[in-house]
């Protein structure tokens, strides 16, 4: 064999594990890795990246209701209430805020997936995090 030869064999092989790891690999391993959904500092639900689901946050006189997959899931009294609206998609293996009533809407930019997992946080007190097996939270202090 020449040295082209096992170039070639060493090129091939290469590709097919970059395919495996970059395309193959997500769709097959269902993480047990959970996402937690957290209005003002309380924990509210945690789920799992490959479900499909819809929340959406409103608030009304002094009571914040969620909703889950558009059904009553949820109601949180609370005195300090901001007029709060949140819609949280999960869908293919990504976590976005498709819409939100917050100032900048800087949230609706961010997005938590197999590869990014850093929170998404809004300033009207909504955030998802990452959590861990080890019930760890992708917390970042900046």
């Amino acid at each position: 064999m020449k040295k082209v030869d096992y170039l070639i064999i060493a090129l091939i092989f290469v590709f097919i594990t970059m395919i495996y790891m970059f395309i193959y690999r997500p769709y097959i391993s269902k993480s047990s890795d959970k996402i937690q959904l957290i209005i003002n500092n309380e924990e509210i639900d945690n789920f799992y990246l490959y479900e499909e689901i819809t929340y959406e946050i409103k608030s009304n006189n002094n009571q914040i209701l969620i909703y889950k997959n558009d059904s009553l899931f949820k109601t949180i009294d609370n005195k300090n209430i901001k007029n709060i609206y949140n819609k949280i998609k999960i869908e293919n293996r990504k976590v976005q805020v498709i819409d939100s009533n917050c100032i900048h809407k800087d949230c609706m930019n961010m997005e938590i997936k197999d590869t990014n997992k850093l929170p998404i946080i809004c300033t009207n007190g909504i955030t998802i995090k990452y959590k861990t097996k080890s019930n760890n939270t992708s917390d970042i202090i900046i």
